[in-house]
């Protein structure tokens, strides 16, 4: 799976430079005008909100959004980016399949941008508070030296 990670992840923060919460986000359409990112309803909610989200220096317009109590996904709408490409998605669930990911970390006063490889373990599911539904998940057998770190959510 030869895909340019680093091309398709942004690094989002919180308008407030008191805030020190980030996490990742990735391209999944991009026109002339406007790219779009997927990322998770928790790092919107972590940055400061829908009125504080800064990724790489813009603010985003949260597009739709999944509460971090149930689905836990945002879509983010910013100015289109030529630097950045739409990641292409691979619609599987299945045991064993392989999975390549990207997301940030701390390094210093910096970010660090690491992909991570392995495969899809066993299948699990998340209970919410509250519901009868469950949310199906899996875990992730990663096979390079390093682990997910806090701000890989959202990749």
């Amino acid at each position: 799976m030869a895909v340019d990670l680093q091309n398709s992840v942004v690094l989002i923060t919180g308008a407030d430079p008191g805030n020190s919460r980030f996490g990742t986000g990735f391209v999944i359409y991009q026109d002339d005008e406007m790219a779009y990112l997927l990322t998770c309803a928790h790092v919107v909610d972590d940055v400061g909100g829908e009125s504080a989200i800064d990724v790489e220096g813009v603010s985003a317009v949260v597009v739709a959004y999944g509460s971090a109590a149930e689905l836990d996904l945002a879509v983010l709408r910013v100015p289109s980016r030529a630097d950045k490409h739409p990641l292409p998605l691979q619609p599987t669930g299945d045991k064993d399949s392989r999975f390549v990911t990207a997301g940030f970390q701390k390094f210093g006063s910096h970010f660090l941008v690491r992909p991570l490889q392995g495969v899809l373990g066993q299948t699990v599911a998340l209970a919410i508070r509250g519901q009868t539904d469950r949310v199906r998940a899996w875990d992730l057998k990663i096979e390079d030296d390093y682990q997910l770190q806090p701000g890989y959510s959202g990749s």
